[in-house]
């Protein structure tokens, strides 16, 4: 093993940008006001973010590596219902 190319540097730091941007989100729609968002915007995000790890579940899932069939899969799902019951609250 030796340091991550520049390539992969680049993406796990966007990675962490769209995870705290996904954080926030929910925190917001949660009602923890860290961020000046308005409440339509959380709403919408928290929704996409539901989606998108539905998604995730599904590609986890399907794969050929039994790391993320058993693993990666169930910890998206989870999060996929977590976010589920934070878009479907009233927000407070």
């Amino acid at each position: 093993m030796g340091p991550l190319p520049t390539e992969l540097r680049i993406a796990s730091g966007v990675a962490v940008l769209v995870w705290t941007c996904a954080a926030l989100v929910v925190l917001r729609r949660g009602g923890l006001g860290l961020l000046a968002m308005l409440e339509a915007v959380a709403r919408w995000g928290t929704w996409v973010l539901f989606g998108l790890l539905l998604l995730g579940t599904l590609m986890n899932v399907v794969s050929s590596s039994a790391w993320e069939r058993y693993f990666w899969g169930p910890y998206a799902l989870i999060l996929a219902g977590l976010c589920f019951l934070a878009a479907r609250g009233d927000g407070t």
